[in-house]
């Protein structure tokens, strides 16, 4: 008998562990990707008048994705990301949830994602 299946492409030898799943919900980690782009950003400050704008970053570690406890020790410029306390949550589809083309035993032997919902939030930054 002759197999007649080959090797699928992408298999490294030795095997790799699958990554572990993020320690941290959704809605945190979109906020820490917000955090990244926010910090890549080139802002620009008016100066006096006749002057042209000086260009800035604001560092990583002043760009917070929850509401700083106390406002008044912050270094300026910095940026919070504070919910306006209205979340849309829209399921997706009709039934139940829908199974991730692709996910199969990414993370783990016998594991898959499944889509239950979308959740949008409003902010203020």
């Amino acid at each position: 008998m002759v197999n007649l299946v080959s090797q699928p492409l992408g298999i490294v030898w030795p095997r790799k562990t699958a990554p572990a799943l993020p320690d941290i919900g959704p809605r945190e980690g979109s906020l820490r990707a917000l955090r990244e782009y926010i910090a890549g950003l080139v802002f620009r400050r008016t100066m006096a008048p006749g002057d042209a704008p000086r260009g800035f970053k604001l560092p990583i570690d002043r760009i917070f994705t929850s509401q700083p406890d106390d406002v008044h020790r912050q270094e300026l410029p910095s940026v919070a990301f504070i919910t306006t306390g209205g979340s849309a949550v829209s399921w997706y589809g009709i039934g139940g949830a829908s199974e991730q083309a692709g996910t199969q035993d990414v993370w783990g032997k016998g594991t898959v994602l499944f889509r239950i919902a979308d959740v949008v939030e409003s902010l203020v930054i």
